[in-house]
């Protein structure tokens, strides 16, 4: 994968990835008296759940 960053002022980068990144955002929501409040589970949360990095389940995924 490559990252090149261009400088467009000192403040701020525009950053260009040659190549997507599988990533984990995972939406819960749990319903009870109370209401349905939503969680979200980001990478390294849904890594520890499902023991499996995204990329891993993309490839598995290409298999099928």
């Amino acid at each position: 994968m490559a990252l090149s960053c261009l400088p467009l002022n000192v403040k701020a980068r525009q950053c260009k990835v040659d190549m997507p990144i599988a990533r984990f955002n995972l939406r819960f929501e749990v319903e009870d008296h109370a209401g349905a409040p939503v969680f979200v589970a980001l990478d390294s949360q849904v890594q520890k759940l499902v023991c499996q990095k995204a990329a891993e389940l993309i490839g598995a995924m290409k298999l099928i």
